[in-house]
């Protein structure tokens, strides 16, 4: 009987303590959520568009290591000049609805407004956690606007 009346005090304890844990805003849900996410670069190419608007595309192998998924994933493509500093950079989102966890993909996207010229590099990151004036470039947090 002992035993029984231990038991049932742990078990309320442990949702006494549940219901006491902070909530998960949705920000916090989406950034931790990128954080499963594993990116490989694998190949860039300079782009102009129809309407004559520069592009970086780049190639990425991508893997979401946990088991909840994101319809959009945004990466930052960052030219390196030829004296190895950063010269411009600029967001690319990559369509990952079609992802499914676990299983490696790869995919493409097209970061607007770069140009990669004779003897630069593209690099591609997928930054841990954005700053807050950023967020509004992230389509990914955008029923969490505010709430960070």
């Amino acid at each position: 009987m002992r035993r029984l009346a231990a038991i049932v005090a742990c078990a309320a304890a442990a949702v006494a303590l549940a219901a006491c844990a902070p909530h998960e805003t949705e920000a916090q849900r989406v950034t931790r959520i990128r954080r499963h996410f594993r990116i490989e670069p694998n190949g860039f190419q300079s782009r102009t568009s129809a309407d004559g608007a520069a592009g970086v595309a780049v190639g990425i192998l991508v893997v979401n290591e946990g088991r909840e998924r994101l319809e959009r994933l945004t990466l930052r493509v960052h030219v390196q000049g030829t004296d190895g500093r950063d010269r411009a950079s600029a967001p690319a989102v990559v369509d990952t609805s079609a992802l499914v966890p676990g299983v490696a993909a790869q995919l493409s996207a097209i970061a607007r407004g770069l140009e990669v010229g004779p003897g630069e590099t593209a690099l591609v990151e997928l930054e841990d956690e954005p700053a807050g004036e950023a967020l509004a470039g992230y389509p990914e947090y955008a029923g969490a606007r505010g709430d960070r």
